[in-house]
């Protein structure tokens, strides 16, 4: 029996329970040929990859002062990205494409997957006249379930972390995650800010994201079809550094500082897929890269073994944490 949902759909059910979409919303993309649905499925969740790299990078910290040693504390954070204006659509060339062209050339934007839920352009393609898919009218993308997180406390202010999400999987779809870090304060290497109130750390992590959906795509129920063998695959790479300035008060710390991210997302469709035309067999195999340089700041309140804490980055893709943690903070 077919799916209801989408591939996208599913994961935006899992991740920020958006409206379910028929399964053709994803699929109108086959009946392009295998290059063109390459380079649509690419344009198309581009923005998909980058968000998930985002939120990988959130959240490793709410204070830039490291824990002394044998003190930990155990959090649960959910970062959000937000989706921009420019990345909420996409230009169709036709030079991109092979044989696939506008129908009127000034009506030249598709939404991408986080984009306006009204069709996109009309495109003909070997004789007939298609609309591109919509978006999902979502502007933000985030990570949930909750990713678990613990921060534990060495010698010479020195603080380790590791990030992990078990994985989950409902209706064919599975996504899980790990992931480690390391907190250093650098002020014991510059001898004028030794006694300086001000904390000065300096943060390292990286993060991985493994997803997997079964697609069950065989409209014309061909029965040389293996329908079992038909899956996408997401995996996201994400790494940061991230020079963080902090200040502790009663009960509350504030900091801020400069984050650099880096993330590559891979989206790949294997199986075969009878479109009538032509059976695609795996077709298709992107990855996606974003690097940016981000300002951070946030604040974190103590009350006894517990912190909430709340952390915001400005950059290309912009991001909030909201979290809390428990043990033996610093």
């Amino acid at each position: 029996m077919k799916k209801k949902f989408t591939v996208i759909t599913v994961v935006l059910t899992i991740f920020v329970g958006s409206v379910c979409y028929s399964q053709d919303e994803i699929t109108r993309f086959f009946k392009f040929g295998e290059y063109n649905t390459s380079k649509l499925v690419e344009f198309y969740l581009e923005p998909l990859g980058h968000s998930m790299g985002n939120n990988l990078n959130s959240g490793w910290y709410n204070t830039g002062r490291a824990h002394g040693l044998g003190r930990f504390d155990l959090r649960f954070g959910m970062p959000v990205t937000f989706v921009s204006d420019e990345h909420l659509e996409f230009m169709i060339r036709p030079d991109d494409f092979e044989g696939l062209s506008l129908v009127d050339v000034k009506d030249n934007f598709a939404p991408t997957l986080f984009g306006s839920k009204d069709d996109g352009p009309d495109v003909r393609y070997e004789g007939e006249i298609y609309k591109l898919p919509s978006g999902t009218g979502k502007e933000y993308f985030s990570l949930v379930p909750l990713f678990l997180q613990l921060n534990l406390g060495l010698v010479r202010d020195t603080e380790i972390m590791f990030r992990f999400m078990p994985t989950v999987s409902v209706r064919g779809f599975s996504t899980g995650l790990y992931g480690f870090g390391i907190k250093h304060g650098i002020k014991q290497h510059i001898p004028f800010m030794k006694q300086m109130p001000p904390d000065l750390s300096l943060i390292g992590s990286y993060a991985r994201m493994i997803s997997a959906y079964g697609l069950e795509y065989n409209p014309l129920d061909n029965p040389d079809i293996d329908v079992d063998k038909q899956e996408l695959d997401i995996t996201s790479n994400a790494y940061s550094v991230s020079l963080v300035l902090s200040q502790r008060f009663p009960f509350v710390s504030v900091y801020g500082g400069v984050r650099y991210m880096y993330s590559d997302t891979r989206f790949a469709v294997s199986g075969q897929y009878d479109i009538g035309a032509q059976v695609l067999e795996d077709p298709v195999d992107v990855e996606v890269k974003n690097s940016q340089l981000g300002l951070n700041g946030g604040m974190r309140l103590k009350l006894g073994f517990i912190c909430l804490f709340a952390d915001g980055t400005w950059a290309n893709y912009s991001s909030i944490t909201a979290g809390i943690s428990i043990g033996f903070h610093n």
